[in-house]
């Protein structure tokens, strides 16, 4: 019989925090002479479950590891005939409790779209390993801070063995096909489209209580139609994820993200781009992730990058990039890593030795300066190896990890919200970039390279958001001097980087990039450039977004190769 402070192993319980179909879990604590860590022990409910049940559920999750929008597995055993998986612990509940948190939905749409992005990529890294979740839904989606992170593979299997002919799941967010026995990736997308209607509506999809009116609504009816308030590209997506032919929703988890990516960029913003309707993949295309460059920063980098490869090899590289949210920080780093990096890496170790691993940790936002420390090294150590159970967590020790053995080049991305930021926040950058700072050279130890992207507050921002930006005093003028400080202090001990700011759009730079590529003619250029510019009310806005000019200019791409009989 469980029950606090029972040990099994190492690990001391405390609380009971959960319950499932098929297992019950547990906080306990692993006390060692130097810290107490805790995590999350579940435990079989049915004693002939045992070994087989959660072998099968470990090596799932195992496979399933290894991504920031999944909850890493640390062990699976067997004490004293006590069978156990042991997982991260994560302390911000799960997606359903948030919900209830917020009256049911998602406070904002712009924070649902934020959710679902997370959730997919999370799925996205299951279905690449041809895992299907089975069980997708806001109880088995837990939130560390801000980030989702799928977890509960009790119910999981490999596509293989998807016709089990046993129906698993949960009623409300299963697709019709489980009914029949059959699952594919399209189940898992279902079960994404249900969740996204609820964060947006405050209900389910389809609320029918009884099973017989469940199964004829999944079967025959559709949900009820969402508000008014909701941009129709968002109401799309949600009604392709809900088709009932499983061929007939999005292909894929990618496929899926690609479009909410493209469609909120699009969607959340005042701005009219253009009345062109939307046409072809929701995705960029090739041209159009060309023009949509930030060449000055991305040269930048490279001068920066090569020099410091060439005189500090091995020595981990820091950039810090700054800018509002809308301006596409990720978009630039990705761009770094399939271009300048990748080129790089290629020339240097060989097109079949240059795999670089690229990873999204979280920024340590609370607690104190040596509770953050200690959430910073632990995450990054369980973004590589969740199994990592020894007490050294120093930069060192991070470039020996087995899963590094064969990655030349690992790049790292953090988020650190200026809204956040405060002395405590400084020093705990400043104590980070010491860590790194500390990471002896070893020739066969992999090349890091950190980046650290400052979200600003949006400079036209609503006025709730004023208002809260007001009281914490945001204040941007100092924030940089601080960077700067801290940029100073460091750069003798590590080679670190500050690009120039990434700054809205202006008109001349579009038209440019229409004469780059040559897109139409002169007359047409010009004019095309002023039209992205108006705004709803007429007028000419002086600058726009990243995230609105890449989906005016992929607009734009799609009439112009369609006139031209390309599409």
């Amino acid at each position: 019989m469980l029950q606090p402070q029972t040990q099994i192993g190492p690990y001391t319980l405390t609380t009971k925090i959960g319950e499932g179909n098929f297992g019950v879990v547990w906080l306990g604590e692993r006390r060692t002479s130097i810290v107490t860590t805790r995590f999350a022990l579940k435990f079989p409910k049915d004693a002939d479950l045992k070994i087989e049940a959660i072998k099968q559920e470990a090596e799932v999750w195992m496979q399933a590891s290894g991504h920031p929008n999944v909850l890493p597995i640390i062990e699976a055993e067997s004490y004293d005939g006590q069978v156990v998986i042991v997982s991260e612990y994560v302390t911000d509940g799960s997606l359903k409790t948030w919900l209830e948190q917020h009256k049911g939905k998602s406070p904002s749409i712009e924070a649902a779209v934020e959710m679902m992005l997370g959730i997919l990529a999370g799925l996205e890294h299951l279905h690449e390993r041809g895992i299907i979740h089975r069980d997708l839904k806001p109880d088995n989606i837990l939130l560390q801070r801000e980030t989702p992170r799928l977890a509960d593979f009790g119910i999981a299997r490999l596509l293989k063995t998807v016709q089990s002919g046993v129906i698993a799941g949960t009623p409300a967010y299963m697709a019709p096909e489980v009914f029949d026995g059959q699952r594919t990736a399209q189940t898992d997308i279902w079960a994404a489209g249900a969740i996204f209607y609820q964060l947006l509506s405050g209900h389910l999809a389809f609320p029918q209580q009884d099973m017989a009116s469940l199964f004829k609504a999944l079967i025959a009816l559709e949900p009820d139609p969402l508000s008014d308030s909701i941009p129709r590209s968002l109401k799309e997506i949600i009604a392709r994820s809900l088709r009932k032919n499983p061929q007939e929703r999005f292909q894929s988890a990618t496929e899926m993200r690609q479009a909410l990516r493209a469609a909120s960029r699009y969607s959340l913003t005042q701005a009219t781009v253009l009345t062109v309707p939307f046409a072809g993949e929701p995705n960029l295309g090739p041209l159009v992730a060309k023009m949509c460059n930030r060449r000055q920063q991305e040269n930048e980098f490279s001068d920066f990058f090569i020099a410091n490869l060439k005189q500090l090899p091995g020595c981990p590289q820091v950039f810090l990039i700054r800018g509002e949210e809308k301006e596409c920080h990720d978009s630039l780093i990705e761009r770094l890593v399939s271009t300048r990096i990748k080129q790089v890496a290629e020339k240097k170790w060989g097109a079949q030795q240059s795999a670089i691993v690229f990873k999204t940790p979280d920024w340590a936002y609370d607690g104190t300066l040596i509770e953050r420390q200690l959430e910073l090294k632990r995450t990054l150590f369980s973004e590589f190896d969740p199994a990592y159970m020894e007490d050294d967590l120093s930069a060192k020790a991070l470039s020996r990890l087995p899963p590094l053995a064969l990655s030349p080049l690992v790049v790292l991305r953090y988020r650190i919200h200026a809204s956040r930021w405060d002395q405590l926040t400084a020093a705990t950058l400043n104590w980070f970039l010491s860590y790194w700072a500390g990471l002896v050279l070893r020739s066969a130890g992999p090349q890091f390279l950190i980046f650290f992207s400052i979200i600003y507050p949006r400079a036209q921002a609503l006025s709730w958001w004023k208002s809260l930006m007001s009281a914490k005093g945001f204040d941007k003028q100092n924030l940089e001097a601080e960077l700067q400080s801290i940029a100073t202090a460091i750069k003798a001990q590590l080679p670190l980087l500050i690009l120039k700011e990434l700054t809205p759009i202006q008109p001349h730079e579009v038209h440019d990039w229409f004469s780059r590529y040559n897109i139409y003619d002169e007359k047409k250029r010009h004019e095309l450039s002023e039209r992205i510019f108006e705004t709803q009310d007429g007028r000419k806005a002086t600058h726009l977004s990243m995230a609105d000019i890449e989906h005016a200019l992929f607009q734009i791409h799609q009439t112009y190769v369609r006139e031209r009989g390309y599409l």
